[in-house]
């Protein structure tokens, strides 16, 4: 925890800031109104000029100085898309085909370095092109953002030490996950949730950096991010994380954008990374991010649904035959050779036109044969009758 001596100490120098760079800021937007006489900054209507250029070091996805949410369930690979996005931005490299400005980044491992350790290690083994350092720095340690007296001001510090050794302002830090940061608040209440949002804006403002809040879905995924509505209120822009099972894909959609335009929608797959062996000489692996073509997906879907309307359609068939072969037994049990297309139908209680297109599959699968049936009228002779018999193994292996 910080001492009161810190908080003072930290507020004082805040203030020496504001002093040094809003003042003069705030004079220059009362335009000479000196009967105002108000301390915040006024900018009048004949002032106001467009704002072109959004402050985007991620182009068209992340602003400078705000607050983002990336959620999804445990194993949707949100994590990793975090992660992957990060290690582009330390490194100024183009990201999905946009733009990224070079800033330093601080990844918050609250629920422990190792996983991210390994993380990181296949991200370099991956990408070799790279320079063998990145402004990029891991703190692999619990921290509590909800109480006022926690580590609020310890991250603000650690950010600029990492920027004085890295050499680079940072820019972007990562909170992994907000459930660690609150420390045991709870994530429904407003007072807590207003809390935890309340020292990111300080970290935030601080700083200035961009806050990236890794988070988990509610129990009912389609209601979104876990916790109280305050936090996708207070969001600057969010990105759900889902992850397809049938064919592993993982998808991170943009869900909200206060600033620039929503859109957004980024298929990826996890690639897997051997990057050494234990002490007992098992391999220890970790995954990497790969980029996955939209239309691919597009068209792996538009297959699986294809293959799934098949296989709809064997079940539906193969029930079919099996319910008419039934039939025929039935009237084989009752001492007859075979069965009338009379007594399937009332049996299954089908129309005609539907027997015969089952009869007619079955008989080029060689699993019934047209076949003359005798049948019984009373005390009366036996009559003859069209019918349909079963195929018997042997006869199966004649005719083939």
């Amino acid at each position: 925890m910080i001492a009161r001596c810190e908080v003072e100490e930290f507020t004082a120098r805040l203030n020496r800031d504001f002093d040094a760079t809003a003042k003069p800021a705030l004079s220059s937007t009362r335009s000479g109104d000196k009967a105002g006489g108000s301390s915040l900054p006024i900018v009048y209507f004949g002032d106001i000029r467009p704002a072109l250029d959004a402050a985007d070091f991620v182009e068209g996805l992340l602003i400078e100085n705000a607050m983002s949410v990336v959620y999804g369930e445990s194993g949707s690979g949100k994590t990793f898309f975090v992660l992957d996005l990060a290690l582009h931005v330390a490194a100024g490299r183009r990201w999905r085909g946009r733009e990224v400005d070079r800033k330093g980044v601080l990844y918050l491992a609250l629920e422990g370095g190792h996983g991210v350790s390994n993380r990181i290690a296949a991200f370099r083994a991956a990408h070799p092109e790279l320079p063998g350092t990145l402004p990029f720095a891991v703190v692999p340690v619990s921290l509590d953002l909800l109480a006022p007296d926690g580590d609020t001001l310890r991250v603000v510090e650690a950010a600029r030490d990492a920027a004085e050794r890295l050499g680079v302002p940072v820019g972007m830090i990562v909170i992994d996950t907000l459930s660690r940061a609150m420390a045991g608040g709870n994530e429904n209440a407003s007072e807590d949730m207003g809390a935890l949002i309340r020292n990111i804006d300080l970290i935030r403002q601080s700083l200035p950096a961009h806050i990236v809040v890794v988070h988990h879905s509610g129990k009912d995924g389609a209601k979104g991010a876990r916790g109280h509505s305050s936090l996708r209120a207070a969001t600057d822009a969010e990105i759900e994380v889902s992850r397809d099972q049938t064919n592993g894909t993982s998808t991170a959609r943009v869900t909200k954008q206060r600033d620039l335009e929503l859109v957004g929608e980024f298929p990826y797959r996890l690639e897997s990374v051997t990057l050494g062996t234990n002490r007992r000489g098992k391999p220890v692996t970790s995954c990497v991010v790969r980029e996955v073509d939209p239309v691919q997906v597009q068209t792996d879907a538009a297959g699986l649904k294809v293959l799934k309307a098949k296989e709809a359609l064997r079940q539906k068939l193969a029930a079919e035959d099996a319910a008419v072969l039934d039939a025929i037994d039935a009237e084989t049990g009752r001492g007859f050779a075979g069965a009338t297309i009379t007594a399937i139908r009332k049996t299954l209680g089908w129309g005609e036109p539907r027997i015969r297109g089952v009869l007619a599959r079955l008989e080029e699968d060689f699993a019934v044969r047209s076949c003359e049936v005798r049948k019984a009228k009373g005390n009366a002779a036996q009559t003859k009758a069209a019918g349909w018999c079963r195929v018997s193994i042997k006869q199966q292996c004649e005719i083939s």
